[in-house]
């Protein structure tokens, strides 16, 4: 828009009211779960961080239509037309920008201890890709079909369409390794023969390996 417009990048100037969001484009995408990382690398591909500001809520236009004013209301309404007053004054006046270093990175951070992620995106950089948990089973289908055709020596399966059998492969591969990733230690004392730690969270339900 910049360029279609001619304004020099360093007079663009993007607000935000929610001090989480300029947590996140403080922060390198990667280190955010997959959903978030997207959405902070767009914008940060579109506008550069360094010219996020922060409004306060009573001073943001947008609040003006999302919190259910009458279009009638909107036509009259100053704010929403026209912006803060402070806006029309130097930018030395503005009395707005603030440090990234004053928004702590949030919690949809990468927790080790708290989520599948980032104890397996290392060898399985898929998940960093897809968001979506449906989109991920079917991705995962269609990549086990492919292999399995090329250990065929006959002609493997070309149907356009995945079967049901196919996509609870594909799920129970998941699960498997939602369950080695969150109860990696469990897992290596059940194969072992060895019994769980007093401490696991999953010794009141006796767990076991099957098949």
């Amino acid at each position: 828009m910049a360029n279609i417009l001619e304004v020099p990048l360093s007079n663009v100037f993007a607000w935000t009211d929610s001090r989480v969001t300029l947590g996140w484009l403080q922060g390198n995408p990667r280190r955010f779960l997959t959903f978030v990382g997207n959405r902070v690398a767009e914008i940060s591909d579109a506008i550069p961080v360094a010219c996020w500001r922060h409004v306060k809520g009573a001073d943001n236009p947008a609040d003006c239509a999302s919190r259910g004013m009458f279009p009638a209301e909107l036509v009259e309404h100053k704010l929403w037309r026209s912006g803060p007053q402070w806006l029309r004054e130097s930018e030395e006046s503005w009395n707005v920008k603030v440090s990234f270093d004053k928004h702590p990175i949030p919690s949809e951070e990468r927790d080790v201890q708290q989520t599948l992620l980032p104890v397996i995106t290392t060898d399985l950089p898929l998940l960093e890709r897809i968001s979506s948990y449906n989109h991920l089973v079917r991705v995962t289908a269609w990549i086990l079909r492919f292999v399995n055709n090329a250990r065929k020596r006959s002609e493997g399966d070309s149907s356009k369409i995945l079967s049901l059998s196919e996509l609870k492969r594909s799920e129970e591969i998941w699960w498997r390794i939602a369950q080695r990733a969150s109860f990696h230690e469990e897992v290596c004392n059940l194969e072992n023969g060895k019994g769980l730690s007093p401490r696991s969270k999953i010794l009141p339900f006796h767990p076991f390996l099957d098949k």
